[in-house]
């Protein structure tokens, strides 16, 4: 790994510990509001419009609790999903040579085996003589597409 991946990745996980650290804060200034429902306790004493008035408080009370929640969910949604832009951005091949293995779902670094059992796989998978007579452009057209990428590679391999 050279330095600027190593810097990168370092970024990264601090970028990552940050957003779980904010996370887990969010969920604990939430959790740590403990509401008291003792007051909303109806009892012999009281009359119909204050039996009226406590439950309209205390559904006043539990509307601001969701509402809360509701926003909690929100803002961890928000993290999680600038969390895996991220993470995708961290996996997203950044040379040319990986864009293109990665086109056959290959790694570089693969053995040639490998690479020839990928080829023959794509070619029993997307030759035109075995599509239906409506698929065949399409099919044709991937087919060439994807002889061309390992054709690509195969040019980037030999010495």
């Amino acid at each position: 790994m050279d330095q600027q991946q190593r810097s990168k990745s370092s970024v990264g996980a601090e970028s990552i510990e940050a957003l779980f650290t904010k996370g887990d804060r969010a969920i604990l200034d939430w959790s740590a509001k403990t509401m008291d429902y003792s007051r909303f306790r109806v009892e012999d004493h009281h009359t119909d419009a204050d039996t009226v008035q406590i439950v309209v408080s205390a559904l006043n009370c539990m509307r601001e609790e969701r509402d809360n929640a509701v926003a909690l969910i929100s803002f961890l949604t928000s993290e999680r999903n600038t969390l895996r832009s991220y993470l995708a951005n961290l996996q997203r091949p950044e040379t040319p040579a990986q864009r293109l293995y990665a086109k056959v779902g290959l790694h570089e670094g693969c053995p040639e085996f490998v690479l020839q059992a990928a080829r023959t796989a794509y070619r029993k998978a997307l030759h035109p003589d075995g599509q239906p007579e409506r698929h065949r452009v399409e099919a044709e057209r991937r087919f060439v597409e994807a002889e061309g990428v390992f054709e690509e590679i195969k040019r980037l391999r030999s010495p």
